[in-house]
């Protein structure tokens, strides 16, 4: 009497750390660069304020940097020094946040995330 031998199913110990050292590789960047992001969107929010305040709009650009400056120091957040431009131009003012993080990973690898958006606004 012969009986068929059944395959086994399931993960295999090398297959199941393998997945968590891949899942545990992706928390890892995401631990690391998610706080940027976030800063990054709270950037966002604080620029929306200036552009929508009309009466700072109309000032002048090293005034405007300063109140930006107060916002940012209320959150905590720490950015370059060079990261805002303010130009005026045909009555409308642009300001423009250009920045970039170097963030080290592992050992010798590092992420670079690089922060470009332009916000126009109207003074009174």
């Amino acid at each position: 009497m012969r009986t068929k031998l059944h395959k086994q199913a399931g993960w295999t110990f090398t297959g199941l750390l393998f997945v968590l050292i891949v899942c545990g590789i992706f928390l890892s960047v995401g631990f690391k660069l998610g706080p940027h992001y976030a800063d990054h969107y709270t950037l966002n929010s604080i620029m929306e304020e200036v552009v929508a305040d009309r009466q700072l709009l109309g000032k002048k650009p090293f005034e405007i940097e300063s109140a930006m400056r107060k916002h940012l120091n209320m959150n905590n957040m720490h950015l370059p020094k060079d990261f805002l431009s303010i130009k005026r131009d045909k009555g409308d003012v642009t300001l423009s946040i250009n920045y970039e993080i170097r963030e080290p990973l592992f050992f010798n690898v590092d992420a670079l995330i690089t922060f470009n958006d332009t916000y126009v606004g109207q003074p009174l």
